[in-house]
């Protein structure tokens, strides 16, 4: 069987795109999630369901760097062109 469209990530984003394309009838959308079924709410670790910290049991293991410009860290405060404003670091 084959699809129109195949979203990667069931996140925010993926969820929403992945609904929205469903809304055609006409258009086939198969939305893939990496992650556990867990189809009883009960069976659900404690750390997926805490807002205090983030469950790292249950992400790939990824960590961000801010971007470097010529040795130095880009700052949204110092940009060298309105058209290619630095993304806001946080």
């Amino acid at each position: 069987m084959g699809y129109d469209v195949v979203i990667a990530g069931a996140g925010a984003a993926g969820c929403v795109a992945a609904s929205r394309l469903s809304e055609d009838p006409k258009r086939s959308v198969f939305l893939l999630e990496a992650g556990p079924d867990y189809p009883d709410p009960t069976m659900v670790p404690p750390e997926i369901l805490s807002i205090v910290s983030p469950a790292h049991t249950h992400d790939w293991g990824y960590t961000s760097e801010p971007p470097f410009t010529e040795g130095r860290c880009a700052s949204p405060a110092v940009s060298s062109s309105a058209a290619a404003p630095q993304p806001m670091l946080r």
